[in-house]
């Protein structure tokens, strides 16, 4: 053992204090001093901040060589699944060089959706400040009313207008979608610190939006577009470490709409039969990793094709695959395009030719 482990080992030693027969609790030399409890108690109460995120360390770590899935292993050894999960989230988010160790686990709970900047700076402000838990979320979410203003993205009604994306989240993408429909799908069917998966991630709106309310998200697509949008092919099913999460966001290709821009790969690719059966393939695979009481908010426009109607696609048989898969309908919202898709040249064609143009898109929330 090197000279450097054996002083980090030595960090963690408490003089003049046992462990009991059991292991389960600590004895006391009669000879300890008043001085050397407190130290032993300010050991101990670094001990009880780090834990959880030694755990997290621990199931972050290389398990690829194992016959069974980390998870399968940890719970055989009597871990919570969802624990360890969420230690897993703060210590991946929150590395080991900015954790500080005079704050609680829940400090950094708070600040694990941050970029690693912000983490820094909140947390030394919150041992400057001395501020609990509570102080550290009501400051930061104080500061965050700077963006976007609770009025200008909340809506009560069920037709949620639009007219552009907010540019604060995501970034430019084929298909991005204004941020205000996620934060109102995060404020109606989520609460703070659940965990949101987006399966087909595009831009990264879903992750700014759940970082702004204070939501994990694990974010996956074919092709990522960004650092904290992780590889995975959807047609393949779901990653382990989505089981059990609060809700599924899928804002998928609208069929044939910008299929040369989502590449070969993307379903858009797929005939029109395979890419509505798709959708029963989805509804299959997300009912495997969503918890009890979760939803799924699958964000759909219809598929028009003017020169051959029978190729036209319809939100209502995607509906159906999702029923067939036994999911229930929780709630059917309009979410339109705004009519600046359309140039004026559009608009005199389709009067002229006396074609309807299309706005239409809707949201539906599943629940199992």
């Amino acid at each position: 053992m090197t000279q450097e482990l054996e002083e980090r080992k030595v960090e963690l030693t408490l003089p003049k204090v046992y462990f009991t027969e059991n292991k389960m609790g600590l004895e006391f030399d009669k000879s300890i001093s008043h001085k050397e409890l407190l130290e032993v108690g300010k050991t101990l109460k670094r001990m009880e901040g780090a834990v959880q995120f030694w755990i997290g360390d621990w199931i972050n770590a290389n398990w690829d060589t194992y016959e069974h899935g980390k998870y399968d292993e940890a719970e055989k050894l009597g871990y919570e699944k969802e624990s360890i999960r969420h230690y897993k989230w703060v210590a991946e988010s929150v590395k080991s060089g900015i954790r500080i160790p005079l704050l609680s686990f829940g400090h950094h709970e708070i600040v694990a959706p941050l970029t690693p900047e912000l983490q820094q700076e909140w947390l030394s402000q919150a041992v400057e400040n001395s501020w609990s838990v509570r102080e550290l979320r009501d400051t930061i979410r104080e500061s965050e009313r700077e963006g976007p203003e609770e009025s200008d993205w909340l809506r009560i009604y069920d037709i949620w207008n639009f007219a552009s994306r907010d540019e604060r989240f995501g970034i430019e993408y084929p298909g991005n979608i204004p941020a205000g429909i996620v934060l109102n799908i995060l404020y109606y069917y989520t609460e703070e610190n659940d965990l949101i998966v987006d399966p087909m991630a595009g831009g990264g709106v879903t992750i700014d939006c759940c970082k702004y309310l204070n939501r994990r998200c694990l974010a996956y697509d074919i092709n990522p577009a960004r650092d904290d949008i992780k590889l995975n092919n959807i047609a393949k099913g779901y990653p382990e470490e989505t089981k059990n999460c609060d809700l599924i966001f899928l804002d998928p290709p609208y069929y044939k709409m910008k299929e040369k821009d989502y590449g070969e790969n993307s379903i858009s690719a797929l005939g029109r039969n395979e890419f509505i059966k798709f959708f029963g393939f989805i509804a299959e695979e997300s009912s495997k990793v969503l918890k009890k009481d979760g939803y799924l908010a699958l964000l759909m426009e219809p598929y028009r094709d003017y020169e051959n109607n029978d190729n036209s696609i319809w939100v209502y048989e995607y509906i159906l695959e999702f029923l067939m898969k036994d999911w229930k309908i929780e709630m059917i919202i309009d979410a339109p395009e705004a009519t600046q898709r359309y140039q004026p040249y559009d608009v005199s064609r389709a009067k002229e030719s006396k074609k309807i143009l299309k706005l239409r898109r809707q949201l539906i929330i599943f629940r199992r």
